[in-house]
């Protein structure tokens, strides 16, 4: 973790890129959360999804979306 960390800083330092995080980044939920609006799209009545859990990105975005479309889920 610690050199990944130190390689992240050298590289943003050396180029001036700017650091997004996949699991911790409001773009990125977001747009995890098309995968929930697509299927609520197409199944509406749909009040139960099941997310596999990896950084957290997916879940929270599926779930946010999911909410948004429908406050029962």
């Amino acid at each position: 973790m610690q050199s990944r960390e130190e390689t992240a800083t050298n590289v943003l330092q050396e180029t001036g890129a700017a650091l997004i995080h996949a699991y911790d980044d409001g773009r990125i939920i977001s747009g995890q959360g098309t995968v929930s609006l697509e299927l609520l799209e197409q199944a509406p009545h749909m009040d139960t999804k099941r997310v596999p859990i990896s950084g957290g990105d997916l879940k929270s975005g599926v779930a946010l979306a999911a909410k948004s479309f429908n406050p029962a889920i």
